[in-house]
């Protein structure tokens, strides 16, 4: 992050894109996952307050599986057309996931997830007191994120967040 010969528009950040070909559906995948972050975390010295998750589709949904099992190493979470909550909603995790800032992305002709499943899981954080900032495309099917990604600020939101900036619930 301190090379000069950076372009000023480099993003200052180190950028982790696990895989999964199976989906992340097994807590075993995500779980692995989460050790692969931590362990290149300590590795490179990466700020612990600026670890922040997002994914697209079933990567959406990992997101979810990612927040039920560890909250506390993320300062924010961007899903986009995630196609299931990863049981964070059924499962007593929407409290601590609540805690977050989130950033959700879905396409009004999504037929996966639909537009009510994901205004759901909103409405589920929202009265947890949440702070859930969304989007929501009409005109678009599942495909959100290039869209998203175009957004004026979202990068700068996503550098906004970090851990030691307390999420008041409710805005109160």
């Amino acid at each position: 992050p301190n090379d000069p010969t950076f372009s000023p528009r480099a993003f200052p950040g180190f950028v982790l894109f696990p895989q999964s070909l199976k989906g992340w559906g097994p807590a075993s995948q995500v779980e692995d996952a989460i050790r692969i972050l931590r362990l290149i975390i300590k590795k490179y010295n990466i700020d612990e307050s600026r670890v922040y998750i997002h994914g697209l589709s079933n990567g959406g949904g990992g997101v979810y599986v990612a927040l039920k099992r560890a909250p506390w190493l993320f300062a924010a979470a961007l899903p986009m057309s995630a196609v299931y909550d990863g049981g964070v909603i059924g499962h007593g995790a929407a409290p601590e996931v609540a805690k977050l800032p989130l950033w959700v992305f879905q396409g009004g002709q999504d037929i996966n997830p639909t537009p009510s499943q994901t205004y759901n899981y909103i409405r589920t954080f929202n009265k947890e007191g949440a702070n859930v900032r969304y989007n929501l495309y009409p005109n678009l099917g599942h495909g959100t994120w290039n869209t998203a990604f175009a957004e004026p600020d979202f990068f700068s939101w996503i550098l906004k967040q970090r851990k030691y900036n307390p999420h008041v619930k409710f805005g109160n």
